[in-house]
């Protein structure tokens, strides 16, 4: 996550850059543009520190379409905190599966009669 975060501040020095070197002001539609791009990156930094880190990288990814090549850092950022999900998702089911597993070896064990010593 702590790339998708220093993506989002370079794009946000992108923003600022275009505002510094904008000579007509802030009546551009391409500083609209670009600043409702970053609020959009922003707000799915702000989801993915909420818990929902899937929705939040998938946000932060569109918000950054825009900021390409600079975007390509928080993109990455985003695509890993990706695959790390789903890496906690896969091993979630591999755990779900492995104890169901030791409680039917536990009740089959349980149930089968005592060996004869005999």
């Amino acid at each position: 996550m702590t790339t998708a975060v220093v993506g989002v501040i370079l794009n946000a020095l992108g923003v600022l850059l275009l505002i510094a070197l904008d000579p007509s002001g802030y009546d551009t539609p391409l500083l609209w543009w670009v600043a409702g791009s970053w609020l959009i990156s922003l707000f799915g930094l702000w989801v993915m520190k909420s818990g929902n880190r899937r929705g939040g990288a998938i946000v932060v990814i569109l918000g950054s379409l825009f900021f390409v090549p600079m975007g390509l850092i928080a993109i990455y950022g985003a695509a890993k905190v990706l695959k790390a999900e789903k890496i906690a998702k896969q091993r979630q089911i591999v755990q779900a599966q492995w104890e169901a597993e030791k409680i039917a070896k536990q009740n089959q064990s349980a149930a089968s009669p005592p060996p004869s010593a005999g």
